[in-house]
């Protein structure tokens, strides 16, 4: 049985991520008698998500105890971990910002307005009040850009520092998906800011992948039947085995839907092409059409295959991606161009995790 502790929530007024955290502690009995403050500039929403958490601690019949406070200072007094998961951004300006460069055409973060600055500002901010209040705790970054955000305040401060992105457990749908015992399951999936791939996936010693390959050859019906449980179902969705199919790797968690990371912003041109690709309702894995033009005007200024007689893109992929064909499961036995499969994609079932291990 450990001691208890107290834990301070900076930026607490999101309920569904305080809540989420609020049942991980509550169902942790090391945490037994421990006191959690949280701290948020909105009195609302702080309301909200301090009496949901007391309620939902004497459901579970937890000794956790809960406080609340918009004083920053207050929050850090004593505290042996701080986990800040603020934005320095209000859903509202998000929310405006979207709706304004919608009116300029462009669909849902089609373009961003702003910059990580403002949140490096709020990071540095609470990292120096953690040295000053209390310098022996561990300061949990959660909230983005994580990576930017934690090596910012590495440099900067000596507050001791942890990054966590929990976006790596979506292999643990694949398994429920795919009727596999995650105990059974051993895996890797490195990546950052979004950008996490799925290099190592191993069922009962041996590789997991050709079971992935299996399920895709039946995955109509499963994008045609299934109902989202949340906003995204991204982690099987068209747009995920479409990015399998193009780099070879399963990618993991918001990985699908993130234009920054992985620059797929044909998922995003409009609402039904987001809803076809990511939501789980559409006919087929076609390339949307805004895509192929785009694709095909630039093509021939883009990176060129390991042929100088070849100028299609799709050489270095391995796949038809030439503006009028779309990704293939595994690597073709010979390229578009016609040249040997030696330069071609490896095949969805060969692992590359060997190449991303250090030497």
């Amino acid at each position: 049985m450990g001691n208890p502790v107290r834990i301070a929530i900076i930026g607490a007024g999101s309920g569904v991520f305080s809540l989420g955290l609020v049942k991980d502690l509550c169902l942790n009995s090391n945490l037994r008698d421990s006191e959690v403050c949280f701290m948020d500039l909105n009195r609302e929403r702080l309301d909200i998500v301090h009496n949901l958490a007391r309620r939902y601690a004497d459901e579970l019949g937890s000794s956790l105890r809960f406080e609340q406070t918009q004083d920053r200072e207050r929050a850090l007094k004593d505290a042996d971990f701080v986990i800040n998961t603020a934005s320095a951004r209000t859903h509202q300006a998000q929310r405006r910002e979207r709706e304004l460069t919608a009116e300029h055409g462009y669909y849902y973060g089609g373009v961003n307005l702003h910059t990580p600055f403002e949140n490096f500002d709020l990071m540095l901010s609470v990292a120096h009040d953690v040295e000053r209040i209390c310098p022996n705790a561990w300061m949990i970054q959660s909230g983005n850009p994580v990576f930017d955000g934690c090596t910012l305040m590495h440099r900067e401060t000596m507050a001791k520092i942890i990054g966590l992105c929990h976006g790596h457990y979506g292999y643990l749908y694949i398994c429920d998906v795919l009727g596999l015992d995650p105990k059974r399951v051993t895996w890797e999936a490195p990546g950052l800011n979004h950008c996490i791939w799925l290099t190592t996936f191993l069922y009962d010693g041996s590789d997991a992948y050709p079971l992935i390959d299996r399920w895709i050859v039946d995955g109509e019906e499963f994008w045609r039947t299934n109902v989202a449980k949340t906003t995204h179902e991204k982690q099987l969705s068209r747009g995920t085995i479409h990015q399998y199919r193009l780099y070879g790797l399963m990618p993991i968690g918001d990985t699908p839907r993130t234009q920054a990371t992985t620059s797929n912003w044909w998922y995003h041109t409009d609402l039904a092409t987001k809803k076809r690709w990511l939501a789980n309702r559409s006919a087929d894995l076609t390339v949307p059409r805004a895509h192929r033009r785009r694709r095909s005007a630039s093509k021939s200024n883009r990176s060129r295959c390991r042929e100088k007689s070849c100028s299609s893109r799709s050489c270095r992929s391995g796949s038809t991606w030439n503006g009028h064909s779309r990704p293939t499961a595994a690597a073709t036995a010979r390229c578009c161009c016609g040249t040997s499969s030696s330069h071609t994609r490896r095949a969805a079932t060969s692992r590359p995790s060997r190449f991303c291990k250090r030497s």
